[in-house]
């Protein structure tokens, strides 16, 4: 007889709490704090005239000290505070329980938070293999068909071909073949494809859409120079496309401002201009100005996951306003 063995199956509730668990233990930790303040206040309120009456009595004790037996003096002496700190472990009971429960919240919530920290690091080591890992394989890809190529490949851009019979005007049929690109998928980090979708496109008139994109990039670097530090979620808010809304990965994805390295571009580029900013000669530029797509793309020249530089771009900030002392 073959023996059945159930499956258990993941507590869905339980992964969430363990989630949750490091913030709602921050926000009790935090109102234990107030919490033991407040009552340690009222315990000192309450302790002030205990403490004052043990005192007088302590006066009294000692006073009487040479008319009483050695033995009865230190028995008295040890009763007096004996009682007196009853009376204050009673008093300060609540205060002291809750600080003790608010000191093990903090460290259970720091041991979560390292937890995190550390699958975090192990995130970014691996973002950054893999993009480095990328890079080198849209390189050999380059090298091999082309940088348009490539750019079509990697954007998904595809190309269709629509053949219509239409008959001229001396009443022949000829096959007219038009040919049509279509955008691909709108995802990934490396580039936006700018359409219809955002209030500023004009199909129309493809050179105002050019001059809107070229104030913008100039304002978004102009951004980035004055934080020193630009996340592509900030990028998606400017353009206001509805397909682009924000992400968890524009929020450690974007661009920094660093002189002092030499592979950082220090400025937002989209692709579409040169330094001097004039159209760039690529097909994604000639097709959107000759009115071949309603749409363009925009590469975004982003330096990955940014966190990790925070601490050497303030260290860089700290020695730059030394200096100007």
């Amino acid at each position: 007889m073959r023996t059945r063995h159930r499956v258990r199956k993941p507590v869905r509730g339980k992964s969430k709490l363990q989630k949750a668990l490091p913030i709602i233990l921050g926000a009790t930790s935090a109102a234990g704090v107030i919490v033991t303040g407040v009552l340690s206040a009222r315990a000192g309120y309450k302790t002030a005239p205990m403490i004052k009456s043990h005192k007088e009595t302590m006066e009294h004790i000692r006073a009487s000290k040479d008319n009483i037996d050695p033995k009865e003096y230190n028995k008295m002496v040890f009763d007096e505070y004996k009682l007196i700190c009853k009376a204050c472990v009673k008093v300060y009971g609540w205060a002291f329980l809750t600080g003790a429960v608010t000191v093990a919240e903090i460290i259970v919530s720091n041991k979560f938070l390292r937890d995190y920290q550390k699958k975090y690091m192990g995130v970014v080591s691996l973002y950054t293999g893999l993009s480095a890992a990328f890079a080198e394989y849209r390189q050999r890809v380059v090298d091999r068909y082309g940088k348009e190529a490539e750019f079509e490949i990697h954007t998904g851009v595809k190309k269709e071909e629509i053949v219509d019979v239409v008959t001229d005007k001396n009443g022949n049929e000829k096959t007219k073949v038009t040919k049509v690109l279509t955008p691909g998928e709108k995802t990934g980090t490396d580039f936006i494809i700018f359409d219809s979708s955002s209030p500023y496109f004009r199909k129309d008139n493809p050179e105002m859409t050019m001059l809107y994109l070229k104030h913008l990039q100039n304002d978004l670097s102009t951004m980035l120079q004055a934080k020193e530090r630009l996340f592509l979620n900030e990028v998606y808010n400017a353009v206001e496309s509805s397909d682009y809304p924000e992400t968890a990965e524009g929020q450690i994805v974007g661009w920094v401002y660093d002189k002092d390295d030499p592979n950082c571009d220090c400025a937002v580029d989209f692709g579409i201009f040169d330094a001097n900013g004039e159209y760039l000669d690529t097909e994604n530029v000639k097709n959107f100005m000759k009115g071949k797509t309603d749409f363009i793309y925009l590469e975004l020249n982003h330096d990955g996951i940014i966190f990790e530089r925070f601490p050497q771009l303030i260290a860089n900030r700290i020695r730059y306003d030394a200096r100007r002392v």
